[in-house]
């Protein structure tokens, strides 16, 4: 039986997982006579088709512009001249050199090379609806091809290596294309290996080989050797407050640049005597490393692109981070920061870097504010922003605080400012400006809590991943952000403030049949006398997270689900909303047979549980069984003893654990405050308790944890509120005895007992929501930005179910069932029973359909089961479970 394939994939080595050579045979499919022709043809002198920036030479040569074109083979195939010949010429396909752009080919060349060269690609999209349908129409092969050849043209392209043509291809082949040829799963997100109009935002990915199908692998371009970063291609809208920037850890990569970094600050300057603004210079023998670095191909446009300009990438190095904090208490600049009022209180230099790139010609950086960092556990906050500049020139300015000017900057010239001062930058004149940017951290215990922030925050936040690409909505959180930034230091900005000058923007959502406004902070949700439409608070409050968590139905992400429509709307009032909601006659009709959310139900559950094989019971055959030996013994008692007719379903022990397994099940699904079965969203709202004017979304409760124990967030009460079967405590497991007299000693009967699905069950650790009551409806408040509070959630936590196998693995093995949902230690697992087995937990009895009909006689063949008190056989012939 096999191990989750995520166990397999983690076995393979980096080696074998991107070498492309092992992955031709499979791929390609190639043929000893198909090889024995291009031999042939290389020793005519004929090489057939190359890449762009490579040539293949008569003697079976080549050359490789690598100033373009990236090569991360490992040492051992790099050295390989054969493999590199094949793909350049693009007889083998991989991801560890690219990009690689087919000019010229023809309909007669291999498929690796035409499906995804300029004049194929070209053709698609001269062919309008037709080429569409012709992508549509490809094998699935085919299409990986494709995508790598569009992958490629946005490698060049995004490194401004394609011209005029390719771009045009570039961008026609993006919409063909429309969604991934099979989205690999990340961190909850849904990447591509290639843009599609659905997945256009590029990241970063380190180990993409160690969390994704192996096969896949080749189709995904390797950025970086190390770390080894992958690029993929994700959706603007699962974009959410903890994935909005893409860092990258670079540690690794320090390391093995030297590691230990050493660097040293000059006395520094004040260029005005009426600003806290510092200047000195950075040495040390590390410093030539930063250059290094800031030469990495990483830069991507960032998020707010109208309002930053340039390129940047952001990374995380400690390393870096532990040398500057060295520096700077080795210098002097601390006792000429504030006067030296701060030096007893500096802790360390933030440790997430952003690297920013400008050329000539770029937008310039507009006049802002930078957001602070903030740990309130700790008391740490930032107070002043650190720039080093890695390059030198002159604009006009380059850099401007507040009044303070600075038109030529040197190379490793280091600025400090407060960062309650508006700062501003242009690119250099006639060179790419380069800069490094962090801040120093100070130990503070006299912050004050302003509540004008949080809801200017969480709004930009909420706003800035809506749509990346909305021009309104990123004008206005800029706005919200400068506004938030500016309370942090008691600023008071000036009346042009777009925050305060412009009408607040909201959105419309509709999903399904229920509709809310949100602004990120407020939700709010309008009173209905509509069954299909009404909600109860504790509906409105998992609305409201699914939305601003982004989380995924099935495989869409929430959002992606929503009708949304701006709006702009000044409130004086919570009783000037109401108007803004549609009528109930003009909402968007669902589609869904089901409310928008519903309760889960025990019927909800019984589709899912399998009582019956998917196909009969044949006896296996023994080739080595002779005709003396002793006949298996009927009803069959195991599988060691009675392998040839062993039929799991039709055995009571195994009836006996399934049932347990069920029941485990069962209980998870029902301790969930929220499930997800296909498209359907249910709740339990015994999981979400009201207290006041505060919602409380409980945890799991099947996990077994209650108040006296650290529940979590809300615990109090979980356990003890509800009594019914529904949230009862998930039973305790226990050793089974061992009866050495019975067929099961050496193994139990849960070998079995396999995983046939899952159900999504999402874990939503968050502060409580407050909430308002009013005639017309209701005002939540999400507040998930409280630093008094650890936000957490897991998108990816799943229930399985259950099912029985006529597969027996091997003697020994652990069933997989209980091996995945972990209960137990020492590999023996079992849960206990309540009662006497008999449905006096509320769980009630399996229906068993006639499966004992057959060879042997229906009634020899049910004598076995039918001890079974847990294993009644109907006579119907259909799935049948009470609970």
């Amino acid at each position: 039986m096999d191990q989750p394939s995520t166990k397999r994939k983690r076995q393979l080595s980096p080696d074998i997982q991107d070498n492309p050579l092992q992955k031709r045979d499979q791929w390609e499919e190639v043929s000893c006579a198909e090889t024995e022709k291009r031999t042939e043809q290389v020793s005519r002198g004929f090489l057939g088709p190359c890449a762009k920036w490579c040539t293949l030479l008569d003697d079976g040569t080549y050359t490789i512009d690598e100033t373009i074109i990236r090569n991360h083979l490992t040492l051992e195939t790099r050295n390989d001249p054969r493999l590199i010949r094949d793909i350049v010429s693009g007889y083998a396909m991989g991801g560890a050199i690219s990009p690689l752009i087919f000019e010229h080919a023809s309909d007669e060349d291999r498929e690796s090379v035409w499906y995804r060269s300029l004049p194929y690609l070209e053709g698609l999209i001269a062919d309008g609806d037709v080429g569409r349908e012709r992508f549509r129409d490809l094998s699935q092969k085919r299409k990986w091809i494709v995508a790598v050849g569009v992958r490629d043209l946005h490698l060049a392209a995004w490194k401004d290596h394609a011209d005029e043509r390719e771009e045009d291809i570039l961008h026609g082949m993006v919409e063909i294309i429309e969604q991934p040829i099979e989205a690999a799963s990340i961190d909850g997100m849904q990447v591509s290996c290639c843009p599609t109009v659905s997945h256009k935002v590029l990241r970063l990915i380190e180990d993409l080989d160690q969390k994704i199908d192996v096969q896949n692998v080749p189709f995904f371009a390797q950025i970086l050797e190390v770390p080894r970063l992958f690029a993929v291609y994700m959706d603007p809208l699962e974009l959410s407050y903890h994935n909005f920037e893409n860092i990258v850890p670079l540690d690794r990569w320090m390391e093995a640049h030297g590691g230990d970094l050493k660097l040293s600050l000059t006395p520094p300057k004040q260029p005005s005597f009426f600003h806290d603004v510092l200047t000195c210079t950075l040495n040390g023998q590390s410093a030539s490393l930063l250059k290094e670095l800031s030469s990495l191909d990483l830069y991507t446009k960032p998020l707010n692109k109208d309002t930053r300009g340039g390129q940047r990438f952001i990374f995380h190095s400690t390393l870096l981070s532990k040398a500057l904090t060295r520096a700077i208490h080795n210098s002097s600049i601390l006792a000429n920061l504030a006067g030296g009022s701060l030096a007893s209180t500096f802790e360390f230099v933030n440790y997430v870097f952003r690297c920013n790139r400008f050329s000539p010609g770029d937008t310039r950086f507009t006049n802002h504010l930078d957001t602070p960092y903030y740990d309130s556990q700790r008391s740490h906050v930032s107070k002043y922003t650190l720039l080093i500049y890695l390059s030198s020139g002159t604009g006009n300015p380059a850099l401007r605080v507040d009044t303070v000017d600075m038109h030529e900057i040197e190379e490793f010239t280091c600025v400090l400012f407060d960062q309650r001062l508006h700062h501003e930058g242009q690119p250099f004149l006639s060179r790419d400006k380069v800069f490094l940017r962090t801040e120093l951290i100070f130990r503070d215990d006299t912050l004050v809590h302003d509540s004008r922030i949080a809801p200017l925050f969480s709004t930009a936040c909420y706003l800035t991943g809506q749509d990346v690409f909305g021009e309104e909505l990123g004008r206005y959180a800029h706005a919200c952000f400068e506004r938030a930034n500016s309370l942090h230091w008691a600023l008071e900005q000036n009346a042009s403030d777009p925050a305060e000058a412009q009408e607040p923007l909201y959105l419309h959502k509709t999903f399904r049949n229920a509709q809310f406004i949100t602004n990120g902070y407020d939700y709010y949700f309008k009173r209905t006398t509509d069954p299909w439409t009404s909600m109860a608070p504790a509906d409105c409050a998992i609305l409201a997270v699914l939305d601003y968590l982004n989380c995924k139905i099935t495989t869409r992400s929430f959002r992606t689900l929503c009708e949304t429509k701006p709006l702009r709307a000044k409130l004086s009032s919570t009783a000037d909303i109401w108007p803004l909601f549609d009528p109930d006659d003009k909402q968007i009709p669902s589609t869904s047979s089901r409310p928008a959310i519903s309760r889960l139900t025990p019927a909800d559950i019984t589709p899912l549980i399998r009582t019956h094989p998917n196909e009969p019971f044949t006896p296996r055959p023994d080739p080595s069984a002779h005709p003396d030996d002793d006949p298996e013994s009927y009803p069959p008692c195991c599988p060691f003893h009675c392998w040839q007719t062993f039929d799991a379903w039709r055995d009571p022990d195994v009836r006996t654990d399934y049932r347990k397994c069920w029941k485990y099940t069962r209980t998870r699904l029902f301790g969930a405050p929220l499930v997800i079965l296909g498209h359907e969203v249910f709740i339990n709202e015994s999981q979400i308790l009201i207290q006041g004017d505060k919602i409380y979304i409980l945890r799991d409760a099947a996990l077994g944890l209650d108040a006296s124990r650290g529940a979590g967030f809300g615990s109090a009460g979980s356990n003890n509120q509800n009594k019914d079967d529904n949230s009862a405590p998930l039973p305790r497991p226990r050793l089974p005895s061992l009866n050495f007299a019975a067929c099961w000693a050496d193994c139990l009967p849960s070998i079995t007992i396999t995983v046939d699905g899952e159900v999504q069950t999402p874990e939503l650790l968050i502060p409580p929501i407050m909430f308002h009551e009013f005639e017309d409806g209701w005002h939540l408040v999400l507040d998930l930005f409280r630093n008094d509070w650890m936000v957490a959630v897991d998108e990816d936590k799943v229930v399985p179910l259950p099912v029985i196998t006529n597969d027996i693995p091997e003697e020994g093995y652990v069933g997989e069932f209980w091996d995945r949902v972990e209960v137990g230690s020492d590999g023996v697992r079992e849960m206990e029973e309540d009662g006497d087995g008999d449905g006096d937990d509320g769980w009630g009895d399996f229906v068993w359909p006639d499966i004992d009909e057959g060879e042997g006689g229906s009634e020899e063949g049910s004598g076995g089961a039918g001890s079974d008190s847990d294993s009644d056989v109907g006579a119907s012939s259909v799935s049948s479970v009470t609970i």
